[in-house]
């Protein structure tokens, strides 16, 4: 399972983090999956592959990578109608096709020296593998070249060129793009020699192929109905507002019987409070009655950091095995009386990858993300979107996604929002775009000067039937497991 945020959808985000979402709608089952790469994409996709084998099984699904020898848009071109064969990705199936090449029509790897494919010969490529995909009605993601060592002189500006046509490509045909590029580019210790990846450059890699597998764990697979009631744990803090957020955006598309709300316990305060099974047990039969039947348990916002935004000082004891148990306790408690379950991590708030905030950061979404594998519950990977989102964007400060005190920003809302719109399968505008249209429509009503008026027989005012008329998109692709969100074994 798995969202996906289309590149078009957040107006704030520059093209450079479309990596963080590109990745592809949840998988359904018995729909297979083939991805086309190079000598070097092909080795982490085929990784993910085995990593994630018993969730193609679970679906009936196959995964197939294909290393196309030549590694050029032109060869793929000649080759697609073979490659689609032996990927098994039947016509009409609804399978995906991913492809990650670009490298050899940049430059000679070994001298530099391109580019190989002329600008106009690969934007053909492109099309007749496109067209060719979308006869067979397969979804298509594309992917920019990543990196190559400092060593060989002069293929940095190819490899830019070619990654920019691909990128233009991808949204003249309206596709989702796995933008490595933009996450790799000057990062020439990821490679051992030329191309050939080291061990952390197979795992840079991998993380951006990921999600486009549709097999990560994130959105459900059932409609939402009126009957819902949604509840967010944690989300006084950093997530504060996305509650009034989908339940806005929900009501409006889902009825006026859906609900949305924060639960004020915090599910960290548990394991630095009293962390007796006792305790948890009062505080989870609260949260049962509730009755939510969507529920998700932000982990680690009162760890990771304290109203000030810094690390909570209680904090400084803490230890995977204890917070394992305690979120042990609580899946265990919830998962019967809810329909759906989600973790989510927290991201860290300082941008000093050195500092004990970033450092615990990671431990506690670690654990989560070993949790959720292990009890077979969804992650909804804040953390690791919200990391990606910095990394791509030069490690900016944090204020990029969160304000002076611990409330996020109206990018940072722009980046987690249509995250979990698409969980729910809910429109993927963010609160700042939707406000941004609210102002828009006031602003032409002040200009016009005229008041909208409800007719004679109470049918609601133009703005309303507009909001109503407005049809239900479709949940956004990551493709941040997301939509980086971790998958389930």
């Amino acid at each position: 399972m798995h969202i996906f945020v289309r590149i078009a959808t957040i107006l704030l985000l520059s093209l450079s983090i479309s990596a963080l979402f590109a990745a592809a709608q949840p998988l359904k089952p018995k729909q297979n999956v083939v991805f086309i790469g190079d000598e070097v994409t092909a080795g982490p996709a085929a990784a993910l592959g085995k990593e994630y084998k018993s969730d193609f099984s679970a679906k009936k699904s196959k995964f197939t990578v294909i290393k196309h020898k030549k590694g050029t848009w032109a060869a793929l071109a000649k080759d697609i109608a073979k490659d689609l064969k032996k990927g098994k990705v039947d016509k009409g199936s609804g399978g995906r096709v991913i492809i990650a090449l670009g490298m050899y029509d940049a430059c000679d790897v070994k001298k530099g020296t391109g580019p190989i494919t002329a600008e106009a010969d690969l934007v053909a490529a492109i099309d007749t593998v496109v067209t060719a995909c979308q006869a067979h009605q397969l979804s298509v993601i594309l992917c920019t070249p990543g990196v190559i060592s400092s060593k060989v002189k002069g293929a940095d500006l190819h490899i830019d060129a070619v990654a920019a046509t691909i990128r233009d490509q991808a949204q003249k045909h309206d596709l989702d793009c796995l933008d490595l590029r933009a996450v790799v580019a000057g990062k020439n210790d990821l490679v051992k020699k030329g191309i050939a990846l080291n061990e952390k450059g197979q795992a840079v890699y991998a993380s951006v192929i990921d999600p486009s597998l549709g097999v990560v764990a994130g959105v459900l697979e059932r409609e939402v109905t009126e009957a819902d009631r949604v509840k967010i744990v944690g989300a006084t803090v950093i997530w504060k507002g996305l509650a009034y957020d989908i339940q806005e955006n929900g009501k409006s598309e889902i009825g006026a019987g859906f609900s949305c709300q924060e639960y004020k316990m915090r599910l960290d305060n548990l394991f630095y409070g009293d962390s007796s099974i006792k305790a948890q047990g009062v505080e989870f039969e609260k949260l049962i009655k509730q009755k939510a039947s969507i529920l998700f348990l932000i982990c680690g916002d009162y760890l990771v950091c304290n109203a000030e935004g810094n690390m909570a000082k209680k904090a400084k004891g803490f230890t995977e095995s204890a917070y394992e148990s305690m979120l042990v306790n609580a899946v265990d408690a919830l998962s019967p009386s809810v329909s759906d379950l989600f973790l989510v991590t927290h991201p860290p708030v300082k941008t000093d990858e050195k500092s004990e905030n970033w450092i615990l950061a990671e431990r506690v979404a670690d654990v989560v993300r070993s949790v959720g594998k292990k009890k077979r519950i969804p992650v909804v990977d804040g953390h690791k979107i919200c990391v990606n989102w910095m990394k791509a964007n030069g490690m900016k400060p944090v204020a990029g996604i969160r304000g002076n005190n611990v409330s996020m920003t109206d990018t940072g809302k722009s980046i987690i929002s249509p995250v979990l719109h698409g969980i729910l399968g809910l429109g993927n505008k963010s609160t700042t775009e939707r406000l941004a249209d609210k102002r828009k429509e006031a602003a032409k009503k002040k200009a016009s000067g005229k008041k909208v008026k409800k007719s004679d027989t109470g049918k609601k005012d133009e703005a309303e039937k507009k909001k109503e008329s407005d049809k239900k998109e479709d949940a956004p692709k990551v493709d941040i497991d997301d939509l980086d969100l971790d998958s389930l074994e």
